[in-house]
């Protein structure tokens, strides 16, 4: 089972809880292309218990600016690695607290590292991040910025560097 977002206007959602939460089913999670996501504050919950889940593709626009509820995004998946496609140029300016972002699931270290690199550019001075099983790249960019965050007091929890 697969979700496209080609014919859905998200402009102007503030919530996105529990929005694909439960679905055993559901393989592929596709935003195309420029998705809003600019006025959306809370991914509480989106991908719980999705088992199935193999991909999801944030699209190539990722404005999360408002969102500083990523409690629980995507948690219990048990089909890991989830190639999830974060750019490292993703806008999470208010992010803050990713605590539970990712717990007891994995997404692709490429992925990660892009998230680390991201959270790393905001410059926000501290905070915590649930990285679950993900990997990053120690001798990267993404074991850099994960480095990076620690120094800046950023709490994380993840499955290493590789």
């Amino acid at each position: 089972v697969t979700f496209d977002s080609a014919n859905c206007d998200f402009g102007g959602v503030t919530n996105m809880t529990l929005m694909f939460y439960y679905c055993p089913q559901l393989t592929t999670i596709t935003f195309s292309g420029a998705t809003d996501f600019s006025a959306v504050t809370s991914f509480n919950n989106f991908l719980n218990n999705s088992d199935a889940l193999e991909t999801l593709d944030l699209g190539t626009v990722q404005d999360f600016s408002a969102v500083t509820n990523w409690t629980s995004f995507a948690i219990y998946i048990a089909n890991a690695p989830i190639d999830m496609n974060w750019k490292n140029d993703a806008d999470i300016t208010a992010t803050t607290q990713l605590s539970s972002l990712l717990t007891a699931s994995q997404i692709e270290t490429a992925d990660y590292d892009n998230l680390l690199i991201a959270l790393d550019t905001v410059g926000n001075s501290s905070g915590s991040l649930q990285g679950g099983n993900s990997t990053y790249t120690t001798a990267g960019a993404g074991g850099t910025a994960r480095a990076n965050l620690v120094t800046k007091s950023w709490t994380i929890a993840d499955g290493g560097g590789v």
